[in-house]
Formats: C-alpha cells, structure tokens, sequence
C-alpha cells in the first residue's frame, strides 16, 4: 500500500482501525421535495400534480369570496325587489276591478250575480198587449181637476221572453214571458231559461198574431199601456178556505122564529125524494170558496210610469197584495 492511500483511510476514520474486506457504499444524493416524479399508473388514470392541487385550492378560495362579496350586496338588490313588487300591489286592484266589471258583463255569470241584477236587453218589437205584475195595494190619487180617485197600484213588468212559439213548429203564434225573482230553481227549469239568462219564478204564454219578430231574452215594459186606455185584469182570488151557504152563495137562510131554532144558516132542502131521487149536478151548497181566477174587464189606466215600473188602475183587482195580476188591453167590444 502507498503512501497516499494511508493517508486517505487515516483520514476518514481517524482513531478507528480500518476494516479492509469492508466494502464502501456510496448513497445517491436526495432529490428536492419541490420535484416529485410523475408516475403514470397502470389504468391510465391522470395523477395531478401538487401544484395543480394548489393552484385549484386558490382558485375555489377566490370563487368563494367573489361570492361573499355578492351576498353583500343582496340587500339592496332585495330593496329594489320590495319597491317593484309594492308599485305591483298597488296596480293589482284597479286591474282586479276591471276583470270583475268585465265578468259582470259578460252573459253567463255567476248565479249569485245574476240574482237581483239589472241585465240591459232589447227592447222587444211592438206585437204584445199583455204583461204580468204584482199588487202592491190601493191608494188614492187626485187628476187635473181635483177630483179624488181610488186607484190599485201594480208593480208590471219587465218581463222577459224566455221561449217563441212558431207556427212551424208548434202550429201557432206565442211567447212565454218570464217575471219575479226564483231563488230555488231546480236544474232543468234553470237550462229552460239558460238562453234567456234569468231566474223568473212566474212563466205564462202570451198568444200573437206573428212570433216572427220576437226573439228570446227582449224585454216587454210597462211603456205598452198608456193613461187612459181600458184594461183587463185576471188574477187568483184571495182564498177563503170551507165556507157555508149564506156567505158562499148568499142564501138567505132559514126562519128565525116558530122554533126553527137551528136553521138560520141552513141550506134547506138539495132536491126531491124519489124523483130524481138525487143530487143534480152544480147545486149550489157549501164548500171551498175563492182561490180561482177572476178578470176585472175595462179598467181605466189613470198613470204608467214606465220608469218605476209602475201602473195606476181605477177600481179593485182581484187578488191579495203581492199577488200575481196578469194585464192586457181590452179587446174590441169589450171581450
């Protein structure tokens, strides 16, 4: 051995015998943390570096205070929000108002508003001498020369025609008016009178010489009847239920003395004995009196007030107050 290689191994281990068989072991220089090798995994996988990781770290932290700082301004975005929807609010009834008005006036309403409400129709063509009412009761009045009158007033009209008779069809001429207020109609009589968009609680069919102008849902008012004119009235006479002779038929009744102490209202005798032996038919005798129809003929109208539906009517009318009263001119000869 040289020189130089002992001064090589008393260098290296100074104090320490050498071992000679012992073979020395060179460590490879570690590598920087920063560089780490990029392995490729067997399925293909992509393995993402650290610095991409940190990279999209920083990125999300960024995206999260963009949106904080929007949630700052939220507020006052929702402030402009509260002002929009308050002048919206505010609109929203004029708007409502008007879609109500326009569902008002519109045909097929509602029941409820149709019950009790004016419905603007036509007029109907002249043709019609007759129209129903109700008695509101008497009163008097006094004309131009101050002569007082007893007269009956009747509340007529409007009535509203609900169905055309034609000759074609039905082999005659005829409307059918509709008057007063039905609340309980039952369903086929509201489809009866769906067409003419009403709920009348009184029909009665009217005889004309030609139903070709009229039309279902035209008016028929009080402006037919003018003062002056002759009228005849019907209506249902008041009802005074099981009543006797002497106040049905105005039988005089029996004798008041020689001990016919039980035969003042009496009928007395109904017929002979043996022959005929019965009854006749139609002999006057106690029963049901009234509640049958009665027509007052030439009546005089003394007032028509066309716009409160109103007819003055010289003399009585058959029936109570409130009842129904039918009124039409007075044919010629009074018939």
């Amino acid at each position: 051995m040289n020189d130089e290689d002992k001064q090589t191994d008393d260098a290296e281990s100074p104090g320490e015998p050498a071992e000679a068989d012992a073979p020395t072991v060179e460590s490879a220089p570690a590598e920087p943390p920063a560089a780490v090798a990029e392995v490729e995994p067997a399925d293909g996988t992509e393995v993402v570096a650290e610095d991409d990781v940190v990279a999209e770290a920083e990125a999300e932290t960024e995206a999260d205070q963009a949106v904080t700082d929007e949630g700052d301004a939220v507020p006052e975005a929702d402030a402009d929000a509260d002002v929009e929807a308050a002048a919206i609010e505010a609109e929203e009834p004029e708007a409502e108002g008007e879609e109500t008005a326009a569902a008002e006036a519109t045909p097929a309403a509602a029941a409820s508003q149709r019950r009790g409400a004016r419905v603007e129709r036509e007029k109907a063509p002249e043709g019609i001498t007759t129209i129903l009412g109700r008695k509101l009761g008497m009163l008097q009045v006094f004309d131009d020369n101050g002569t007082v009158q007893n007269v009956t007033a009747i509340e007529a009209g409007p009535c509203v025609i609900t169905m055309v008779r034609t000759p074609s069809r039905d082999g005659y001429s005829a409307v059918q008016l509709g008057w007063g207020q039905d609340r309980k109609l039952n369903k086929p009589a509201r489809g009866h009178l769906k067409e003419a968009n009403g709920e009348f609680r009184y029909l009665r069919e009217i005889r004309v010489a030609d139903s070709g102008p009229f039309s279902v849902g035209q008016e028929v008012g009080v402006d037919i009847f003018e003062a002056g004119q002759n009228v005849d009235v019907s209506a249902s006479s008041k009802g005074r239920g099981f009543q006797g002779g002497v106040r049905r038929h105005n039988f005089r009744g029996g004798p008041k003395t020689h001990g016919q102490s039980d035969r003042h209202r009496a009928p007395g005798s109904i017929g002979a004995g043996t022959t005929p032996g019965h009854v006749l038919k139609g002999h006057k005798m106690a029963g049901h009196m009234g509640a049958h129809q009665v027509t007052m003929r030439r009546l005089t109208v003394v007032k028509a007030d066309a716009e409160k539906n109103l007819l003055l009517i010289r003399g009585s009318v058959p029936g109570p107050v409130n009842g129904l009263v039918k009124i039409r001119h007075t044919k010629a000869g009074g018939q």
